[in-house]
């Protein structure tokens, strides 16, 4: 079996999207749990905005490889990339958060 980049890169984000959308749902469980201490739902809550990110991007550039467009201009990629680089400043600041209480 033969397979272009486009189809190999499009399978790879098929697994990203398809994983996180797992990790989406578990995740927002959690964050939603009222018996989760409130520093475990937010930590969940960090992560579904991850999970949300991963999602989107692994969407948006499942469906470019498969496209005849080669690439993004940068105002559509930092609109895909949004949730996932919120998620990665939230997910910093609870580190720095738990340094500082330590």
């Amino acid at each position: 079996m033969y397979l272009t980049w486009r189809t190999g890169a499009a399978a790879l984000e098929s697994a990203a999207a398809l994983s996180s959308a797992l990790n989406l749902a578990y995740f927002l469980t959690r964050s939603l749990d009222a018996d989760e201490r409130t520093a475990r739902r937010l930590a969940a809550a960090v992560l579904v905005l991850i999970s949300i990110g991963v999602l989107i991007e692994s969407i948006v550039f499942g469906a470019l490889a498969l496209s005849e467009e080669s690439t993004l201009d940068g105002e559509k990629v930092i609109w895909v990339r949004l949730c996932l680089i919120a998620g990665t400043v939230a997910m910093s600041l609870l580190v720095l958060r738990r340094l500082v209480w330590r």
